[in-house]
């Protein structure tokens, strides 16, 4: 599948057009490891997080490359300068065709189609869905896992925004391509972090939480305590902090006064970190 969009991509660190993709890009690799980044006005928001996890996945693979962060910066910049990208998404993908047999890699660099929820999905939440299924290696963020396929299947037969995995032991564990979190009067939970990817959104989150001195509880939650909770929210690169409606036939409340404090500290903290990476990377940008 072809999933580049725009006018160029960055493949082995040459920039090409996107109507040869396809001839360089392979599905029926053995291990893919990917980040996606998002774009907001020109600049990739929180790109030291994502670069950072995307050195921690390899390392949890054994996995040495010859790029450096900068260099993935700098492509990430040449991107978004030919594309005229000024809201979007960048996709980062390294593809390992004979891991771990053989480590060659193939590195790409491409636009994908922005899927940010619509302001609606903001004020009225979201509906999710449970779907019994786990990630082997949670915190390496490969592309296609079965769990992944799984919860697609899922959301493409029922229609809703996301789907909560579940784990064999009935814990909730994440979204397909999201953080959980819930609320209960003044407090805050979340899942263990050994259990899920650590998301980009949701670490800033937990830091938020942090500097304003909230109560964030971090366990397993087992999905028949889910009707003890008010309130439940994804977080996520795209979604960034978005309000479930509904999870299964049960219902929450998506005006929750905290998750609405949340939701707008959020957004303050991302102009700062736009407004900081803009400042670093001045010249290139």
């Amino acid at each position: 599948m072809n999933e580049c969009i725009g006018n160029k991509y960055i493949f082995n660190q040459q920039t090409l057009p996107c109507s040869n993709f396809s001839k360089n890009y392979s599905d029926g690799n053995k291990l893919s490891i990917y980040e996606v980044v998002r774009v907001e006005d020109g600049i990739p928001a929180f790109i030291n997080d994502h670069l950072s996890r995307l050195f921690n996945s390899l390392r949890l693979k054994n996995i040495n490359i010859s790029e450096k962060e900068s260099t993935f910066i700098k492509n990430i910049l040449i991107l978004i300068r030919e594309n005229n990208i000024r809201s979007g998404r960048i996709k980062i993908v390294l593809q390992f065709p004979e891991y771990p047999e053989n480590k060659y890699y193939k590195l790409f660099v491409y636009q994908i189609e922005t899927t940010f929820p619509p302001d609606k999905f903001y004020k009225e939440g979201v509906k999710t869905i449970l779907c019994n299924a786990i990630r082997t290696t949670p915190n390496v963020k490969i592309v296609n896992t079965e769990a992944r396929n799984k919860a697609n299947k899922k959301i493409k037969e029922t229609g809703v925004y996301e789907a909560l995995l579940l784990n064999p032991k009935g814990h909730l564990t994440e979204g397909s391509r999201s953080n959980l979190f819930f609320i209960k009067k003044d407090h805050i939970f979340t899942p263990h972090d050994a259990n899920i990817l650590q998301g980009i959104a949701r670490k800033n989150v937990i830091e938020i939480c942090s500097k304003k001195e909230m109560d964030l509880i971090i366990k397993n939650i087992h999905y028949i305590e889910l009707a003890d909770f008010d309130t439940a929210f994804l977080t996520g690169t795209s979604p960034k902090v978005l309000p479930i409606r509904q999870i299964n036939d049960l219902k929450f409340n998506v005006d929750n006064p905290l998750l609405r404090t949340l939701m707008k500290e959020y957004d303050k903290k991302l102009k700062i970190n736009l407004a900081g990476i803009k400042k670093i990377y001045y010249n290139l940008i």
